[in-house]
């Protein structure tokens, strides 16, 4: 990426589809899912803590649910089950933050929690 994708504070660029896939034993019970930054727990907000090996600085992996950032730790109902595999369809977005930028790698992880109901 071009250091002028991201040149001011608040900047995304580069939005990545990525596909969560869950498996579920049962039929038909409903599922209310979450989203948290495994490396703060504390994180109420939409982009992850860089976890390690990250290199790169003025950077951040922003996490959307369509289209819209999420909010860590926010449920929103995922509808209701069906016995195997289903797709949780989220994207990522490279999010400037008030850093000075500088060239590397960046890593995030993040926890997705399913409460069946």
């Amino acid at each position: 990426m071009m250091a002028a994708h991201l040149a001011h504070e608040g900047d995304t660029a580069l939005e990545q589809a990525i596909d969560v896939h869950m498996e579920c034993p049962f039929d038909g019970i409903g599922v209310v899912l979450s989203l948290g930054d495994a490396g703060s727990a504390s994180n109420q907000g939409s982009e992850l803590t860089p976890a390690s090996g990250s290199t790169a600085g003025g950077v951040r992996l922003q996490v959307l649910r369509n289209g819209a950032p999420v909010k860590f730790h926010q449920t929103w109902v995922h509808g209701n089950s069906t016995k195997g595999g289903q797709v949780i369809p989220l994207s990522v977005r490279y999010r400037r933050t008030k850093e000075p930028l500088s060239a590397g790698l960046i890593v995030g992880e993040a926890v997705l929690k399913a409460d069946y109901r």
